[in-house]
């Protein structure tokens, strides 16, 4: 997991979260908009978030994060592939904690 995979741009998550589509998969919830403009790497890019609501103690919600991490790096190469095919646009995810 590289520093430009993670999704940190508060424009590109507000356009996430706004035009978006949402996948489930108990207990996570999966945001996801192809790029369409702008200078990003051809990588997806991904942010984890696990609210305090949901996991009140702070070592559990940083245990969550770390399992929800280690998962993504498994199956990255299944979704995510380093070379995307001609004409198919990046990722920006979303994996939410519900």
């Amino acid at each position: 997991m590289y520093k430009y995979e993670k999704l940190r741009s508060t424009t590109a998550i507000d356009a996430l979260f706004r035009g978006g589509a949402t996948a489930y998969a108990y207990p996570i919830r999966a945001t996801f908009r192809a790029v369409t403009a702008g200078n990003y790497q051809p990588v997806a890019r991904f942010m984890i978030t696990v609210p305090k609501r949901k996991l009140r103690h702070a070592v559990d919600r940083v245990a969550m994060r770390r399992r929800i991490r280690e998962q993504y790096r498994l199956l990255r190469p299944e979704f995510f592939p380093d070379a995307l095919p001609e004409g198919q646009r990046p990722l920006h995810v979303a994996f939410i904690y519900v």
